[in-house]
């Protein structure tokens, strides 16, 4: 606006909006509430008190509505009754009235919120379209996987944990941070480099941090469990998904003692415990489920339940429940430092299985885990000590950092491995068997412990974000030509061809951006020669398969990361096995 009084001075200038509202000066800024066409007058006053008014009309228009919405649960199966709440979304300038859904499997709904049921597995993509008084329409789109469940893996804990050596402590509060990844089927307080026996009062007391520790996880719980939209347990925890979080009294009934003494020499009728008896017990269930054992002190629990199978059962019977067992440990601490091998329950149960156990006797991936938590334990005081409840009793290292943790983290259902196969490079560490069914650390372990350690960490960082907050970054979802699962997917084709792996599906849930990067690991597979990938870091790839790789095999991982707030991976394996 321009408004001139010829032989005088300009004094004031007045605005009027039209809206109940005034403003002085040369120059205004104003925003109007609703749409529509504003009236804004301008009187200016000039030296000598002469006056002058001008008027506008500006037409000022609705802004769109913006569309926001929830998803409980997030991740459901087939056959879950699914609420979708619109309520959130927004209108800057007007009233949303409309609510339009559609569930991308040919069906719609109306209304800020509903159910809806799929029947059928995929990963659907979800639209809803507000609209608003002047006609103005927003959209938000997201997708939904939608599968049958995974069971988790089932895990028994043997610990020796104790206060003057707490990296057992560090890994138990690991562990329970990603409760919802494991069947925590037995946390054991047993014997090992921290306790030499339990028949020491003191030492058998330490089974108070286990119960200290789940009493932590207990008050995290109602955060932690946001992260998967659970809103209570199952009233019969017996068979988990992967997703669900236990209850604090679930873990409670699960923790018992073990063997009293570590060493060969105590296996025997006089052994027998709750941890023994309960290993027994879980293997016999009805449950094609492998149970595997992670030995963070001495094998001497699991050593008694096997030298119990063998001496109440058949030949039979007695390998059954051998092959039923896994059995990780972190080093062999059923014997002090100064002992020989044949001291230790651990030789006799490689002994006496004849192959049918499977034996992981790590030197590899604790020590990784142990130096470098220790190289970086300024990432642990920042991001993991007090975090929540759980963060809050995470001690300080003495020796090492969470030592343990690799038997567990080996066990992930992350899609990188599958835990039958330890050669397979995995977030626990890489390893190369004997005849016997004995794995240790291949040479490779280093290297890919190198690899997984900041992704395992985000991991851990992540979820005590949750458990601080109830609010973090989640994992992306690896969507591998249309199977969103986390098994090992394997390939057939004729060798000299080449093979599209389409992952354009894949999605993160928090909706952060994502890189793709597909690799060989080379020493999984039996072929050895080189498979080039085109396209290696795209979300679609093209495998080319060598002209001689009829009869063996080679595998490829793919690798999901996402741009939020703790880089979160997802992988994929896929191994090929071509035929001529």
């Amino acid at each position: 606006m321009h408004l001139h009084l010829p032989g005088a001075t300009i004094t004031t200038y007045a605005w009027n909006f039209g809206d109940g509202t005034t403003a002085t000066g040369v120059s205004a800024t104003h925003a109007w509430t609703t749409p529509g066409d504003k009236t804004v007058t301008l009187t200016i006053t000039d030296s000598n008190g002469n006056t002058a008014t001008t008027t506008r009309t500006i037409a000022i228009n609705n802004g769109d509505p913006i569309a926001a919405f929830t998803i409980t649960p997030p991740n459901p199966k087939p056959g879950d009754t699914v609420t979708l709440n619109g309520t959130t979304s927004t209108d800057p300038n007007g009233t949303i009235t409309t609510y339009t859904w559609n569930f991308g499997d040919g069906t719609t709904a109306t209304g800020p919120t509903t159910t809806h049921t799929w029947t059928t597995e995929g990963t659907y993509t979800i639209t809803l379209t507000v609209t608003d008084n002047d006609g103005h329409t927003g959209t938000k789109t997201t997708t939904v996987p939608v599968r049958k469940s995974s069971s988790k893996p089932r895990v028994v804990v043997l610990t020796d944990i104790s206060s003057w050596e707490p990296d057992d402590h560090e890994s138990l509060t690991r562990l329970f941070a990603h409760a919802d990844m494991y069947e925590i089927e037995a946390l054991v307080l047993t014997t090992g480099w921290s306790i030499d026996t339990l028949n020491d009062p003191t030492k058998s007391g330490f089974i108070s941090i286990i119960n200290d520790t789940i009493n932590a996880y207990e008050k995290d719980l109602p955060n932690l469990m946001k992260r998967s939209g659970q809103t209570g347990f199952a009233q019969d925890e017996s068979r988990q998904d992967i997703g669900y979080w236990p209850s604090a009294q679930y873990l409670r009934d699960r923790t018992m003692t073990g063997s009293r003494n570590r060493g060969v020499q105590f296996l025997g009728a006089t052994n027998d415990s709750p941890g023994s008896n309960q290993i027994i017990r879980l293997a016999d269930e009805n449950d094609a489920r492998p149970l595997y054992v992670t030995v963070w002190g001495g094998g001497n629990t699991v050593a008694q339940s096997i030298w119990r199978v063998k001496q109440d059962r058949t030949q039979d019977q007695f390998t059954s429940f051998l092959r039923k067992l896994r059995v990780y440990t972190i080093t062999d601490q059923d014997r002090s430092s100064s002992q020989p091998i044949s001291a230790s329950s651990h030789q006799w149960m490689r002994s006496v299985s004849g192959g049918n156990l499977l034996f992981i006797w790590d030197e590899c991936a604790w020590k990784f885990q142990n130096g470098t938590g220790k190289s970086n334990w300024s990432q642990y005081q920042t991001h993991i000590q007090g975090h929540g409840n759980l963060g809050r009793q995470y001690p300080n290292y003495v020796y090492g950092v969470e030592g343990d943790t690799p038997s567990f983290l080996y066990v992930t259902p992350t899609g990188l491995n599958d835990p039958d196969s330890p050669n397979q490079a995995s977030w626990g560490g890489t390893f190369t068997g004997d005849s016997n069914n004995v794995w240790t650390g291949a040479g490779s372990c280093g290297t890919y412990n190198s690899r997984f350690y900041s992704a395992s960490f985000n991991n851990f960082a992540a979820r005590m974000d949750w458990a601080q907050s109830g609010t973090g970054n989640r994992n992306p979802v690896i969507v591998l030509d249309g199977d969103d699962g986390v098994s090992v997917l394997r390939k057939t084709p004729k060798q000299g061809t080449s093979v599209t792996l389409d992952a354009s599906k894949t999605f993160d849930p928090d909706g952060n951006g994502l890189r793709y990067n597909w690799w060989i690991q080379s020493d999984a597979g039996t072929y050895s020669g080189p498979v080039t990938i085109s396209n290696s870091t795209s979300s679609t790839a093209t495998i080319n398969v060598p002209a001689d790789a009829a009869g063996k095999s080679f595998h490829v991982i793919l690798e999901v990361v996402d741009n939020g707030t703790h880089n979160l991976s997802d992988y994929r394996r896929i191994v090929f096995q071509p035929t001529s």
